[in-house]
């Protein structure tokens, strides 16, 4: 096992601390299970990390389990919606 050396806020520590004890781990132990549960994210199903512009991975999952209307405007959205609900406009 490597050693890791960071520099957190000390209240940050403590909060760290006080969760690890109430779960019964270690704080290292929490990291590790961080770090792996964002490795998994990034590379399940294409989902690729967060960045501005670009929306969370488990974002960007969801969104792909909608059916997205071929206009995008925002108008085009509200006039698909309302004539899914309403049908056409007399």
């Amino acid at each position: 096992m490597t050693k890791l050396t960071l520099s957190v806020d000390e209240k940050v520590v403590a909060e760290a601390k006080r969760i690890a004890r109430r779960r019964n781990t270690s704080v290292s132990a929490m990291f590790a299970n961080l770090v792996r549960g964002m490795a998994a994210h990034e590379t399940d199903a294409g989902a690729r990390p967060t960045s501005r512009g670009r929306p969370a991975p488990l974002t960007a999952r969801a969104l792909r389990l909608v059916r997205q209307p071929a206009r995008g405007t925002p108008e085009a959205l509200r006039q698909d919606a309302l004539f899914a609900k309403y049908g056409p406009h007399r």
